[in-house]
């Protein structure tokens, strides 16, 4: 049998052979570079195997695996893909917080805040593996290289991704190559950037008045290639939610002109949705790239289109997410408390049983 990973010495991010069947194969190369390898924070020792008889007794294929890679069956760990949201910890949910807690090893983007990050569970390896525009810290195979070496060790492992790991996440794409180890996985959702921005601007995505569909789009597709779907974003009964796409501003608004978008609908950027760092610049469909022009609102950013921003306006004077509050931000601070409570605890003050909710009657 081929030895998984006799080819990585220090396995930062492991060379991988795929099976079929449960039969090991050759082994690939990675897709990545060395130096790239070396730019992950993530320090393991090398994994040492020995080739033993295949026995008689049937162990499953993700078993077989392990079998190859250190010569006795070891039970494989479990991935999940675990969304963090827009930032804001008090937007995680507490499912989120509680597989994040018993992690044994996080990859982590650029997006997942610090204080969500230090949530995780304090024994946890946490590896960057972060990407912005034209600067990632490892290919996507290498990621996915990761999520399955640390998985067949045996270990807890939590992809922890900004907003919704199944929007614009390529949470999909990992999880592909999870799957075809045998490796079960969980997928928990978190609150989308769209949502976040909605909310904390006052920008509803729906209104009967206004809006009756929402259409979420990439301003890239796959390998960077822009996307120049115009003709799909013409309705004005329409909203559309534009991620990644501030870089391209000016050449996808006169794009949507071009093809027919009415140049005054009214457009919004929203920068850092849900931060205390939040900035929002409002226009239209014609004039928002010279006005970011002036603005210059940093990344990371969302673009919404619609009339539903024209209730921006009448709604965010009275928004308290934009007002200070009496109430404190959770911290350090406050996690280190709630960090202290059983997790039995906090269902019972944060959530309806089961059993509760089909007795519950509202006053």
């Amino acid at each position: 049998m081929t030895d998984l990973f006799a080819h990585t010495p220090i396995i930062t991010a492991p060379v991988i052979t795929k099976t079929l069947d449960g039969v090991a194969g050759e082994s690939e190369h990675s897709m990545f570079s060395d130096q790239q390898i070396s730019n992950v924070t993530c320090h393991s020792t090398s994994r040492q195997s020995t080739s033993k008889q295949s026995t008689s007794k049937q162990i499953s294929p993700v078993d077989q695996v392990n079998h190859q890679a250190t010569g006795s069956v070891t039970k494989s760990g479990n991935v999940y893909l675990v969304g963090a949201g827009s930032g804001d910890p008090e937007l995680l949910t507490l499912k989120a917080y509680r597989v994040m807690q018993r992690a044994d090893v996080v990859l982590y983007d650029s997006l997942v805040s610090e204080d969500i990050l230090d949530m995780c569970a304090v024994t946890a390896e946490k590896i960057f593996v972060g990407k912005r525009r034209a600067n990632h810290a490892l290919p996507q195979q290498g990621i996915n290289e990761l999520l399955v070496k640390h998985a067949l060790a045996g270990k807890t492992v939590v992809r922890l991704k900004g907003g919704d790991p199944f929007i614009f996440g390529r949470g999909g794409e990992e999880l592909q190559e999870v799957v075809k180890y045998g490796i079960h996985f969980e997928s928990i959702p978190g609150i989308t950037a769209a949502s976040a921005a909605a909310s904390s601007t006052g920008i509803p995505l729906t209104h009967r008045d206004h809006a009756q569909s929402v259409k979420f789009v990439t301003a890239c597709k796959k390998a960077g290639a822009p996307n120049n779907d115009y003709s799909e974003l013409l309705d004005p009964t329409q909203t559309v939610v534009l991620y990644m796409g501030l870089h391209r501003l000016e050449e996808m608004t006169q794009g949507l002109i071009t093809a027919g978008r009415d140049a005054d609908t009214p457009f919004a950027i929203i920068s850092h949705a849900s931060l205390p760092t939040q900035q929002i610049l409002t226009g239209t469909l014609g004039n928002i790239a010279a006005k970011q022009a002036a603005a210059q609102l940093p990344t990371p950013a969302l673009l919404i289109m619609g009339d539903v921003v024209t209730l921006h306006d009448e709604l965010a004077p009275y928004n308290l997410a934009n007002q200070p509050v009496s109430l404190p931000k959770f911290n350090k601070a406050s996690q280190a408390g709630i960090n202290s409570l059983p997790l039995s605890h906090l269902k019972e003050q944060y959530c309806f049983s089961s059993q509760y909710r089909q007795n519950y009657q509202p006053a």
